[in-house]
């Protein structure tokens, strides 16, 4: 997942520094998994802690720290009673990331600047638009152009809609914001 971070912030910053720029067919992926990420996590935020059973395993309790070391090494462990929840989810995640990715290979991303306005970030990402600051976001399946304070405000009230708990802006009112 670092690694998945670490591509798509080289990305923001090209885009960022010069938003004019067509992203290469070569970095879409970048964007493609960020998205795929973001929307993973975003789905299993909120999903239940714990363990998940596993009948036919005995274990042993592990120190916390035990834990951490095997965690830190990218290995699975199971606690008396199961695994912990966020292992499995990982592994959901991971396969989540995959095919998301490989839908999203059939179109480009572009970038969008908007002319007035500015965008929120939700907490879902159910539009597949990837706000980099609070006037430029990159777009799957646009072109890289400019984009008005009406269209912004269509996009915000689009990106609400999808929202599970919150969002988030740099400034209230406008752009779609006042009807919520």
């Amino acid at each position: 997942m670092r690694a998945i971070e670490g591509s798509f912030q080289a990305l923001a910053e090209r885009v960022i520094a010069n938003p004019c720029v067509e992203i290469a067919p070569e970095n879409d992926s970048a964007a493609s998994r960020f998205f795929a990420l973001w929307r993973s996590r975003a789905v299993y935020r909120y999903r239940p802690d714990g363990l998940v059973p596993l009948n036919s395993v005995k274990a042993d309790a592990l120190s916390k720290s035990q834990e951490e070391l095997l965690e830190s090494r990218w290995t699975g462990y199971v606690r008396p009673g199961g695994v912990p929840a966020r292992q499995m989810y990982g592994l959901s995640i991971q396969r989540d990331i995959d095919a998301l990715t490989k839908a999203l290979c059939e179109r480009r991303w572009g970038v969008l600047a908007l002319i007035e306005g500015e965008l929120i970030v939700p907490d879902m990402p159910d539009r597949y638009f990837i706000p980099l600051t609070p006037t430029l976001c990159l777009a799957w399946g646009h072109e890289t152009g400019r984009i008005s304070g009406a269209d912004a405000g269509l996009l915000n009230q689009a990106f609400m809609a999808g929202c599970e708990v919150y969002w988030f802006c740099r400034t209230l009112p406008g752009y779609g914001l006042e009807t919520r």
